[in-house]
């Protein structure tokens, strides 16, 4: 069955963008626990999954896929077009006025004070996602992960989101 894209999307995406919330709330509930609990690293792997999904939030399709058990019933899904994990890359195809939304709540951000903009703060977390999955090879950074501004990135990222006013854009 075919997929039909929608002529007109809602930015930011709220599937998307539920998605992105539930995988942050995992990040809170593993670092809340004691040391030595051993969830340091799906910590750090749900915190780049909600990275990305947070700023594909901002550029996601929705498709409509028809459900073959009800006839001119469909099932609507988001899609990203971006193909790429680059957190930067990712916040440059985020339309304008919500980039602007987002470095606009980096001024209350104090574990964020060192980087000049969101995009070079995210340039800056793209070796979680790494270093959650491979802390065992001799390039990992995981010992330069601050966990204090991943998680006040994540909460950038959370309250811009869900404070902007979502915009429906020709597809």
């Amino acid at each position: 069955m075919a997929t039909i894209k929608r002529p007109i999307r809602e930015i930011p995406n709220p599937q998307v963008l539920d998605a992105a919330k539930q995988f942050r709330e995992g990040f809170l509930l593993m670092i809340a626990q004691p040391p030595c609990s051993g969830v340091l690293l799906p910590a750090l792997h749900c915190a780049s999954i909600a990275l990305e999904l947070y700023l594909k939030s901002c550029s996601a399709h929705e498709i409509e896929v028809p459900d073959s058990a009800f006839p001119g019933a469909s099932y609507i899904y988001a899609e990203s077009q971006a193909r790429s994990h680059k957190l930067e890359d990712l916040f440059d195809q985020a339309p304008s006025y919500l980039r602007d939304v987002i470095e606009k709540g980096l001024e209350g951000m104090p574990r964020l004070y060192r980087f000049s903009s969101v995009r070079d703060a995210l340039e800056a977390h793209n070796g979680v996602f790494l270093a959650s999955r491979y802390p065992f090879e001799p390039t990992s950074a995981l010992g330069a992960v601050e966990m204090e501004a991943l998680s006040e990135l994540l909460q950038l990222l959370e309250s811009s989101l869900r404070g902007a006013s979502h915009q429906w854009i020709k597809a």
